[in-house]
């Protein structure tokens, strides 16, 4: 039996491989080959589209430029052309069109000579010596006008009198300059008798009336008043107001309102941190907000500042510029185009056709251009197609970067042109993965191919599990069943076999001995033939084959013989059986020895689970036309979780109560 049971597991397994795992693996390969071939054509659409959207920034790129080209070329018809000595030039009609598009770093007009002048917007300051000289008095003048003043204050020392002198010149002047000349020394006697109050007031008004005068050699006003304004205020303690004189000066110079040299500025600005280094002393929250708005500004005066480096070096190296070839973008206003990079001046300019008496051109700030890149064109792109990108300058350096962290991905590079900053950018997208080509809506048919490999997969091997541990579980059932009705039968044919010797033998001389002795044999012979009984009406039942007789049955009969057999004795084993049926009970159609042997089987489980207990209860109760027997018995019983077993074949219960006694389940 069990060569057959092992022949027949390996039977299932062998069909299962070749009726469902085999031609599911072949299904599974070529629909897999699908998938891969959908991925490749998908990484391909993709390629071609990330060199779409790179093209798509380049064309917008463009086109920026082309738009600034445009608006520029309509308002040099209105303006004059620039002629300087000093090479910056002033144009209130270009300033205000610079100012408006962000694109533009500076304006520059090409002299037929070769000479470049430069705007002079935007630029915070110029090299030393490159901008006019203020108006003054001449020499006799100046010491006509003050030498009086000057008597009094430096010889005499009466700073009253000479206070009073310089006031009464002050009424009578109308001149700008000389009024100027007087408001310094009043402001100056001032501050030495300790009239701080009227000393801010005069700087007061030579910053508002005066702001743009410059004396020869000498500071714009505007910036001494200011400068002067944050002392006084530091020395009366005014933090505050220092503070807010302070910023007033640097917002000035960011925002361009006075011409000055290089020289000056870096005065200026240090003068400006020795200020600021002593005002930060304080810890109060108001001068804190002043503070920091300090240096708000210190950061806008960096950039302004980065930008008159590189506008000043341009027009220095202006006769190596006249020489170079630029190219030619398609469809644009320029005659070229000019990407250059001489160490930390890295530019694009724009130049426009020549005329006799000479060629405009545009200089681009850079810094707007990437921001425009980044910020505006890209994002435009990204929600067409979800990519991410990286820019490098011409020197493979990062630039710019998306954030997000893609793992595996698809590159394409896409170079600018020559017409445009020699940037590279490289646009990446998410690598398709085998998941997500296999839920692609295109690739529909797979998915049903894999679901349905999967279920013929999963319920073939549940199935074939299921086939697999029945037969296992009946084969061990079948070796115990066998194994137990060895035993029962050889318990029986042992006892008859030792009482025959014993009886053939003539060892027993007593009649009542031999009684006895023919008694048991007559017993465990009844009982081999249950034993018997039973496996045939198994078989039976098993092929389908058992046959009833059916006939009238006198319950009460049936019970009393079962009674009288195990009132007896069982192996020795006397149990006392109590009986409860009505005086008059229906006969029931029924196979006499079916019920028998059913009854005969509940009751000899009652006799070997019993325990301790000897007491078996029989009842009969009639239900309309039927008669209902119950046997009960006072031992162990089966557990609640074995109970729903009790009719499976060759099942029995597992507890060290329940081991001892043998049966077949």
């Amino acid at each position: 039996m069990s060569i057959n049971n092992r022949f027949g597991r390996k039977g299932i397994l062998l069909y299962y491989f070749l009726a469902i795992v085999l031609p599911s693996m072949v299904l599974g390969a070529l629909a897999f080959r699908g998938v891969v071939n959908d991925q490749a054509i998908n990484e391909k659409e993709t390629r071609n589209l990330l060199v779409e959207n790179g093209n798509n920034i380049i064309s917008e790129t463009n086109r920026l430029i082309d738009e600034t080209e445009k608006g520029f070329l309509q308002k040099t018809g209105f303006t004059v052309l620039p002629v300087s000595s000093s090479g910056y030039y002033e144009d209130s009609l270009l300033t205000q069109f610079s100012n408006q598009d962000s694109l533009i770093k500076s304006i520059f007009f090409i002299l037929p000579s070769g000479k470049i002048q430069l705007l002079k917007s935007g630029m915070i300051y110029f090299p030393d010596g490159f901008l006019e000289k203020g108006k003054q008095l001449n020499e006799p003048e100046l010491y006509n006008f003050l030498q009086q003043g000057w008597q009094f204050e430096f010889q005499d020392k009466n700073n009253q009198r000479a206070l009073n002198y310089y006031q009464s010149q002050l009424k009578k002047t109308k001149d700008d300059v000389s009024a100027a000349l007087l408001l310094i020394p009043i402001a100056r006697i001032q501050k030495k008798m300790s009239d701080f109050s009227g000393a801010v007031k005069t700087y007061n008004r030579i910053n508002h009336e005066f702001s743009q005068l410059r004396m020869e050699n000498r500071y714009p006003l505007g910036v001494i008043a200011l400068m002067e304004k944050s002392r006084l205020f530091l020395a009366i303690s005014d933090t505050l107001s220092a503070l807010e004189s302070v910023n007033t000066l640097i917002s000035g110079i960011v925002s361009l309102n006075w011409n000055l040299e290089f020289s000056q500025y870096n005065q200026v600005k240090s003068a400006c941190n020795e200020l600021i280094e002593k005002c930060k002393m304080s810890k109060n929250e108001i001068y804190k907000k002043e503070v920091d708005r300090y240096d708000l500004s210190i950061e806008e005066l960096k950039v302004a500042e980065s930008k008159t480096k590189q506008l000043l070096l341009f027009n220095e190296e202006s006769p190596t510029f006249n020489g170079k070839i630029g190219f030619k973008s398609p469809g644009s206003e320029s005659e070229y185009r000019l990407f250059f990079n001489q160490g930390q001046n890295v530019m694009l300019i724009s130049v426009f056709p020549s005329t006799e008496k000479g060629q405009w051109g545009i200089i681009y700030d850079l810094n707007y251009f990437l921001n425009q890149i980044t910020k505006l064109i890209i994002p435009v792109e990204q929600r067409k197609t979800d990519f991410q990108w990286k820019l490098y300058n011409e020197n493979r350096e990062l630039l710019a970067v998306d954030q997000r962290n893609i793992s595996d991905k698809i590159n394409t590079t896409v170079v600018f042109p020559s017409y445009l900053p020699s940037w590279t950018l490289v646009l990446s997208k998410e690598l398709t993965g085998m998941l997500t080509t296999f839920f692609k809506a295109s690739s529909g048919i797979f998915i049903y191919i894999f679901l349905f490999i999967a279920i013929v997969l999963i319920l073939g091997l549940f199935f074939t599990l299921q086939i697999i541990s029945n037969e296992l579980n009946l084969s061990k059932m079948k070796s115990d069943f066998i194994s137990t009705v060895s035993h029962e039968f050889k318990s029986p044919l042992t006892s008859i076999r030792q009482m025959t010797e014993m009886l053939y033998n003539e060892r027993i001389k007593s009649e009542s001995r031999k009684k006895e002795y023919y008694a048991i044999m007559l017993e465990q012979s009844e009982r081999l033939s249950h034993l018997i009984d039973n496996i045939l009406d198994f078989s039976k039942f098993e092929e389908g084959n058992k046959a009833f007789r059916f006939e009238k049955v006198n319950i009460t009969e049936l019970i009393d013989g079962i009674k009288m057999i195990f009132e007896n004795g069982i192996n020795g084993n006397v149990f006392k059986i109590n009986i409860s049926v009505p005086e008059k009970i229906v006969l029931i159609e029924a196979d006499r020895e079916a019920i028998q042997q059913v009854l005969y089987n509940l009751v000899d489980n009652a006799c070997k689970y019993s325990g301790d207990s000897r007491n078996i209860e029989i009842k009969a109760e009639q239900i309309k036309d039927f008669v209902e027997i119950d046997v009960k018995d006072f031992g162990i019983g089966i557990p609640v979780q074995e109970q729903h077993k009790i009719f499976d074949r060759f099942y029995r219960g597992g507890n060290e109560l329940t081991r001892p006694a043998k049966g077949s389940g």
